[in-house]
């Protein structure tokens, strides 16, 4: 029989596991509990007591609603010879009963490794994941080869991955952690920096200088007296003029002039991409003085049709976190146009979208992804309004711009805001030779064809 002082140095330095509770996941909550319970008992080496002890000792660490489920479970044979295996058998049978398989496995098979995630943390968590699966002990090891070729984040270690013929779990690992350890050792021999060009918001410009003073005072930018708060004042998003610059008036200028100067547009200053406001000047819709107020062509969920897009669609493949997204270039569009899907931590916006019929599109928010083109290897952060439903990502004319996605030649043209056509200019031309009945002629002899049936 063990004294009190073998007593107190075996328990010494031996933490106690902390009372299981079923909480609303019983099985993970036992599974953790049983692990923490097992090595207790080794390292307090609680087996050398009598069997009553043992017993006593494991059911102490049972919260109340642990407890009342042990009082309702049934044994075999006396009380006096029941043994801590027996009650944990009997709560492994009840905590599997609360396991929802299907659910289990897709937890698992849905897996993937996080960027910057260790592989050994990866394959830590898989091998957890796959224990409440209940699938076959022969073809566990199978389905955890196919889950890391699958999820692991290196698209380029899931190509070689590919390429090997009779590729084993082993082999797997062996190959997932070679290239890990490949690239660590290249980061510390070649350290390059990372460069990722930000196309930045319309939103940015003129932020600071435009503060939410309550104070009405006369504006710099526009002339005029206002609160200075950078959604009064109407100079916001509109194009100088004399000098080609954006968010102030002609009249408020700095830059001199002549007074029979043309501004053209071949004279706006080119910016470095990461300095380019996102929005471009022509795509401001006439008359809108609101920064929450954007311009979009038209906004069109997929279809099976829309996937086979007709030819006059221009259309590109950029990379969202190692995945390939189709974008439609939107030349009409004054903003970034992004799936709810391909969204992460969206932020509430104030913004709406008009379209080309004067529709109003109201957006879930706004949201900052990095998008890398894989054609030139170049990564861009990119502003984008993120809708709900099946929506076809837009690239805007100024982020398409400023990717090199497209050129506009303003070289060869005079760049103007909008333009207004009344409806008697539309109608003074065509409609210039009327006859007896107010009705219109068309000069020359013109034929008609028409369907017989």
């Amino acid at each position: 029989m063990s004294t009190d002082t073998d007593s107190e140095r075996r328990y010494a330095g031996v933490r106690a596991p902390q009372p299981f509770c079923l909480g609303t996941n019983v099985a993970e909550n036992w599974k953790l509990f049983k692990q923490r319970w097992n090595m207790y008992a080794l390292l307090s080496r609680l087996h050398t007591e009598e069997p009553n002890i043992q017993v006593a000792t494991f059911l102490q660490y049972l919260a109340d609603d642990a407890l009342k489920v042990y009082n309702g479970f049934q044994f075999e044979g006396n009380e006096a010879d029941r043994t801590v295996q027996d009650i944990i058998n009997k709560f492994d049978e009840f905590a599997i009963g609360e396991i929802n398989v299907t659910y289990e496995r897709f937890i698992f098979n849905t897996r993937n490794q996080q960027e910057g995630e260790p592989f050994d943390k990866f394959y830590s968590d898989l091998q957890t994941l796959v224990k409440t699966c209940d699938y076959c002990d022969t073809c566990k090891a199978s389905l955890m080869k196919d889950r890391i070729v699958l999820g692991i984040h290196d698209s380029s270690v899931r190509t070689e991955l590919l390429k090997t013929r009779n590729l084993t779990l082993e082999k797997c690992i062996d190959t997932c952690k070679a290239a890990e350890s490949a690239i660590s050792q290249t980061r510390v021999l070649n350290p390059v920096p990372e460069t990722v060009n930000k196309v930045r918001s319309r939103t940015d410009s003129c932020a600071q200088a435009h503060s939410s003073n309550s104070v009405a005072r006369k504006c710099k930018f526009c002339g005029l007296s206002h609160v200075f708060a950078r959604n009064k004042c109407p100079a916001v998003g509109k194009v100088c003029l004399k000098c080609g610059e954006r968010d102030h008036f002609a009249s408020m200028c700095r830059v001199k002039a002549s007074v029979n100067a043309t501004v053209k547009s071949s004279n706006f200053k080119k910016k470095a991409v990461h300095q380019v406001a996102e929005s471009e000047p022509d795509a401001q819709p006439h008359g809108a003085s609101s920064s929450d107020e954007e311009w979009v062509n038209t906004l069109h969920y997929m279809t099976v049709k829309s996937v086979k897009s007709p030819k006059k669609d221009v259309k590109c493949c950029m990379l969202i976190d190692d995945n390939e997204v189709i974008f439609q270039i939107d030349t009409g569009s004054s903003v970034n146009a992004l799936p709810l899907q391909y969204a992460k931590n969206v932020q509430k916006t104030k913004r709406i979208l008009t379209t080309w019929n004067n529709s109003v599109q109201t957006p879930v928010g706004v949201c900052r992804r990095s998008i890398k083109n894989p054609k030139n290897g170049k990564k861009y952060s990119v502003e984008f309004v993120v809708f709900e439903g099946n929506l076809v990502p837009l690239l805007g004319l100024g982020a398409s711009k400023q990717m090199d996605l497209i050129t506009v030649n303003e070289d060869v043209f005079e760049r103007v805001d909008n333009v207004k056509v009344s409806e008697s200019d539309c109608n003074s031309d065509m409609l210039s030779n009327t006859g007896t009945d107010g009705l219109g002629t068309l000069p020359g002899l013109q034929s008609l064809s028409v369907d017989p049936r």
